[in-house]
């Protein structure tokens, strides 16, 4: 399916792997924590909204060893 994305507009593709990183207890990162990223820092660039998404992975996933690769893409139109 194609879509025009309007000006301004953010989209995001990622693999499961960045929505099932699991933290120590074995609790999924989930997309949920995705979009309070992603719209924490909309009006950043998109290196930037990708850098703190990933960060925050980290951050939550602690110590606990990553089960799944994780691609992350973040497109903005102009």
């Amino acid at each position: 399916m194609a879509r025009l994305l309007r000006s301004g507009e953010v989209d995001l593709f990622c693999s499961e792997g960045l929505t099932e990183a699991m933290n120590d207890d074995r609790k999924e990162f989930g997309d949920a924590r995705v979009l309070e990223v992603l719209e924490q820092y909309l009006r950043s660039t998109t290196a930037r909204i990708q850098g703190e998404i990933l960060k925050e992975v980290k951050r939550f996933s602690g110590s606990a060893e990553q089960n799944d690769d994780i691609t992350l893409v973040v497109v903005r139109s102009e």
